[in-house]
């Protein structure tokens, strides 16, 4: 049996929730109202409060195996290497951070996670980690943890930009 969130913790999903579909619809706009604004960068602040390490990367190489859960479920798991740009919080002491993620593809057989990012070589984002065992390092709220990047530094579907992150680091 799956234990049931607090109230607490299940309204600080939502808010993470609603903060990443808002980035992923593009409802988030910088023309919009500065409390609309100020609700969506206070989502992040708790986020990146939340993560021990925020960077902004690119993904490598990504390989997949098959793992069994506590519960028995074999799945795929995925870990991508990222090289680090730059590091916006929290020691990087290498140039490089392996992240792993539910899902992933194996030969022909794509495994797919509600609310988890399919991670590809040459994706660049803002990634808040905490580490999980040996040197992998697991996404802070899942796809909540991954905010992908275009070559202009803004948030894709977004109005969010990379100096907006940066700003909160240092609050």
């Amino acid at each position: 049996m799956r234990p049931t969130p607090s109230p607490f913790v299940a309204a600080a999903i939502l808010a993470i929730v609603a903060f990443a579909s808002a980035c992923t619809s593009g409802s988030v706009d910088t023309q919009g109202s500065s409390e609309e604004i100020d609700s969506a960068l206070r989502a992040v602040h708790d986020r990146m409060r939340a993560a021990e390490r925020v960077f902004v990367g690119t993904v490598t190489a990504v390989t997949a195996r098959w793992e069994i859960t506590s519960f028995g479920d074999h799945i795929i798991v995925s870990r991508a290497d990222f090289d680090i740009d730059e590091a916006i919080k929290g020691p990087v002491d290498d140039d490089w951070l392996p992240i792993e993620v539910r899902g992933g593809t194996i030969g022909e057989l794509t495994l797919t996670v509600s609310h988890v990012p399919l991670l590809h070589r040459t994706q660049r984002a803002i990634v808040f980690a905490n580490p999980v065992r040996g040197d992998a390092y697991a996404l802070v709220g899942e796809e909540e943890g991954f905010v992908e990047l275009d070559v202009t530094n803004q948030v894709r579907g977004s109005h969010l930009k990379l100096d907006d992150f940066r700003r909160l680091a240092h609050r």
